[in-house]
């Protein structure tokens, strides 16, 4: 497996560390990946998100789908230019 990109910030790193260890569990498919986060979602913007999950995910449709699922279950929370805006304003 590879492994997920380093960022200076603690908690894109706390992500990866969750898709990783999801992605090493499971040994699903990537529709079904499901990521456990501790009871405070990680804090990434949508950029971090998208490169994080893309270097598990080869197909870009599942790589917005499994971003869309983190958003809505509250896995994870978007900060930056993204933060509070609807989620269908930049996944459709």
């Amino acid at each position: 497996m590879p492994n997920p990109p380093q960022s200076s910030q603690g908690s894109t790193g706390q992500v990866a560390e969750a898709i990783a260890r999801a992605t090493t569990r499971t040994r699903k498919s990537p529709r079904a990946l499901s990521v456990e986060l501790q009871a405070q979602p990680a804090d990434v913007t949508l950029l971090e998100l998208v490169l994080l999950l893309g270097s598990w995910i080869d197909d870009d449709r599942e790589v917005a789908d499994t971003a869309r699922r983190m958003l809505e279950r509250g896995e994870v929370r978007l900060v930056g230019n993204f933060r509070g805006e609807p989620i269908e304003s930049f996944i459709r």
